[in-house]
């Protein structure tokens, strides 16, 4: 999958920032990239580059440097959600324009385009690049087939007064035979205060035959993953004291079901709070959940490994070395390895956690070799990694105050990082 570099479009060679790319005419410097859309499965399936949907366009950077290298899409912009195939050769985009696109990522060429589409709750390409599904605005799910142009399943929900925006998770397994989403089903009021939804059950995940739409598996729960044989599905799932649908129902436990099979395989239950964040080894011999403390489970025996405290989300390297992130300050957070209790990298809080978490994975997968040696070194010189990405600027919504400070100094607001200064004449952010 190495060498699948995007197609250099829009890019001027002098400026390794992208502040002049694509600009308007009359323009002389653009700053900020635009209103991010999802930033989930930004990163490029090698690891060596990753996207990034915004109002603007398709941004595409550099893992190894974290600068920009190329800028799609800049005709219409609006970037809503985004997806890989899984061998990296393709991208399929989606803008609030209802405009889906497959593109391919070497020649930037569009290979399959549908327009009025409505996939406003996210989108996902199958392993092979020939099924996409969407989820719209009113909580339908629907695949589409690539080569046909045309929709060739919508999900079964079961029987619901009224659908809404409420899919937070939506994926293929990775060998293309299951779809798994996330429903909120939540309670829907009138103008008068009179329930529309009165059949609501809480979270729910669908497990679907993608080919037909039928409901494989439905569970209560949220926030799940599939192992990488697409066999295991974990998934953080409530309390069984509890109703799924009661206002106090807490999905801290973690559940492991057996795909093939339609059999739960394991239950946890030591968390004390939501589970955030699952992850398979490598191996597929243990997960690691997270709640505030991140905790390793052998499934095997269904045995707790080993716990962390303070630890709120975790991922591990291809070689099974389990990462995880602490969040020492507000402005900072910590990577650490976890089986040698050492930090290795650090980056400020204030990035988008989401991407900022992919693009740390991407970067740790491209330089191994140099995370190993500071693991091994740093306790005797001291060595701490700085993550090397220059966290962009977010405006504030749906207008930034921007004001002069003088002939070259712009001011504007930002969340987060209070005024922000521009100098105008060196095209790049000046200081706060």
């Amino acid at each position: 999958m190495k060498n699948l570099k995007p197609a250099k479009i829009n890019v001027i060679a002098s400026d390794p920032t992208g502040n002049t790319w694509a600009l308007p005419e009359g323009a002389i410097v653009r700053f900020g990239t635009g209103r991010l859309g999802r930033v989930a499965r930004s990163l490029s399936p090698d690891g060596s580059y990753f996207a990034v949907g915004t109002g603007m366009g398709l941004w595409w950077y550099d893992v190894s440097t974290m600068l920009p290298i190329s800028l799609w899409e800049t005709e219409r912009g609006l970037m809503n959600s985004l997806d890989f195939s899984h061998d990296g050769r393709r991208i399929v985009t989606y803008n609030s324009d209802g405009i889906l696109k497959v593109m391919d990522v070497q020649s930037g060429e569009c290979v399959y385009q549908m327009e009025r589409q409505d996939a406003f709750g996210g989108i996902a390409i199958s392993s092979n690049g020939k099924r996409i599904t969407t989820a719209g605005i009113n909580g339908i799910v629907r695949v589409l087939d690539v080569d046909q142009g045309m929709c060739i399943a919508q999900m079964d929900r079961g029987k619901h007064e009224w659908k809404s925006n409420d899919i937070s998770q939506l994926e293929f397994s990775l060998d293309g035979n299951f779809l798994v989403g996330t429903v909120q089903n939540p309670k829907m009021y009138s103008p008068d205060d009179q329930i529309l939804n009165p059949d609501t059950e809480g979270e729910q995940t669908y497990l679907w035959n993608p080919e037909t739409g039928e409901v494989i598996l439905k569970f209560a729960g949220r926030e799940f993953i599939f192992s990488t044989d697409s066999r295991l599905l974990a998934i953080a799932s409530p309390d069984e004291s509890h109703s799924t649908s009661d206002a106090k129902r807490i999905d801290r436990c973690v559940s492991v079901w057996d795909v093939v099979s339609r059999k739960r395989i394991a239950h946890f239950t030591e968390h004390d709070d939501w589970v955030q964040a699952i992850t398979f080894s490598p191996c597929g011999k243990f997960i690691a959940s997270c709640d505030e403390t991140l905790r390793v489970w052998e499934l095997a025996t269904g045995k707790q490994k080993m716990a962390y405290e303070k630890c709120y989300d975790s991922f591990y390297s291809p070689d099974g070395v389990l990462f995880g992130f602490v969040f020492p300050s507000d402005d900072t957070v910590e990577v650490w390895d976890m089986d040698s209790q050492q930090r290795v990298m650090e980056l400020p809080q204030s990035s988008n956690f989401q991407l900022a978490k992919e693009s740390i994975f991407g970067y740790m997968r491209e330089h191994q070799f140099q995370i190993a040696k500071i693991i091994a070194n740093i306790q005797a010189d001291s060595i701490q990694k700085s993550f090397p990405i220059e966290h962009g600027i977010h405006f504030s919504v749906p207008d930034p105050l921007v004001v002069w400070v003088d002939d070259r100094t712009l001011a504007s607001g930002s969340h987060g990082q209070g005024i922000v200064l521009w100098d105008i004449v060196e095209k790049r952010f000046a200081k706060d």
